[in-house]
């Protein structure tokens, strides 16, 4: 996955996932937010200014719990998660692909008011924080 965004010139701050299994109920394992608050603490991020681009229904939940502005990939588990996704989240788009949403990103980070400030070196990028990868066993 990394290696795919950065070949397409995208960067990937940080990747975490969750050891545990479903039964074990920790507070890191999706629709729990605890490695979303773990990235935003360890690399100071602030979540309600933060995307979060998954492909089930629990990424969107824990996204959700924290602020984030929601997208629904249909790729991966996408297309059998959109019903789910639908029942429990409130407010997120549905893409295609990680492409289609990054693209919807950055159009709508280019729309906002500032936008000439905003990506002007060297403030590029900090109206919304880095992106961060998370994933379950």
């Amino acid at each position: 996955m990394v290696a795919e965004v950065e070949a397409h010139g995208g960067r990937i701050d940080q990747v975490v996932y969750c050891p545990h299994r479903p039964d074990d109920r920790c507070a890191c394992r999706k629709p729990a937010p605890g490695m979303l608050l773990q990235v935003a603490d360890e690399i100071g991020i602030d979540l309600s200014q933060s995307y979060l681009v998954g492909d089930a229904a629990t990424d969107l939940m824990a996204g959700q719990r924290v602020g984030c502005q929601l997208f629904l990939a249909l790729t991966g588990r996408g297309w059998q998660q959109l019903l789910p996704a639908l029942y429990s989240v409130d407010g997120f788009t549905v893409t295609r692909n990680l492409m289609e949403a990054t693209t919807h990103i950055l159009k709508s980070e280019i729309r906002h008011p500032n936008a000439m400030d905003m990506w002007s070196a060297p403030h590029f990028g900090q109206r919304h924080q880095p992106l961060s990868a998370m994933g379950s066993f």
